[in-house]
C-alpha cells in the first residue's frame, strides 16, 4: 500500500511539470560570475536539478548529486529564489556539492513549469524528458532513474 501512496503522492505533486517526452530547447542560464551560456543536451543523460538555497530538502538531497555524474550521465544543478549569487555559492559550498551550478530566473522557472524544490527532469540527448520528479530523492533512485533513460 505505500508504494501506491508514493506514486501518488509523486503524480500529485509533478501535475503541473513539463511531461515525458516533451523536447526541451537549450536553457538560458547564467554561470555564478554572471556570465550566460545556453545549456545544450550533448550527454546521453542530463539530470536538471532546481534547487533554492533556502530549501531543506534541498540541503539533504543534493550532496548526493556529486555520486551519479559519469561520462553518460551530466548533472545540472540551477538555483532559483535567490537574494544573491553569494548565496548560492555558499549554500553550494556548505553542502559539499561539486558538480555545475547555474543561475535561473522567473523566466526560466515558468519555462519549466516548476512549482517547488527541488524538482529535476531526466534529459535525453535529443531534450527529451524521460522522467520528472520534486520532492526528496534517494540517491538509488535518482541513479535508476538517469541509467534507465535511453539516450
Amino acid at each position: 500500500m505505500l508504494p501506491i501512496v508514493f506514486v501518488l503522492l509523486s503524480s500529485w505533486m509533478t501535475r503541473s511539470m513539463l511531461d515525458s517526452g516533451v523536447r526541451l530547447a537549450p536553457l538560458s542560464v547564467q554561470t555564478l560570475s554572471k556570465q550566460s551560456l545556453q545549456l545544450q543536451w550533448q550527454h546521453p543523460t542530463t539530470l536538471v536539478y532546481a534547487f533554492a538555497p533556502w530549501c531543506g530538502v534541498c540541503r539533504v538531497s543534493m550532496p548526493s548529486l556529486n555520486l551519479l555524474q559519469n561520462e553518460n550521465v551530466r548533472i545540472v544543478a540551477i538555483g532559483f529564489d535567490f537574494d544573491s549569487t553569494d548565496q548560492v555559492q555558499q549554500f553550494v559550498t556548505d553542502i559539499g556539492y561539486d558538480g555545475e551550478v547555474y543561475l535561473g530566473d522567473a523566466k526560466l522557472f515558468q519555462q519549466l513549469q516548476l512549482s517547488g524544490y527541488p524538482s529535476y527532469y531526466v534529459v535525453s540527448r535529443d531534450g527529451a524528458i524521460r522522467h520528472k520528479d520534486r520532492g526528496l530523492s534517494t540517491p538509488p533512485g535518482l541513479w535508476l532513474r538517469t541509467h534507465s533513460a535511453p539516450g
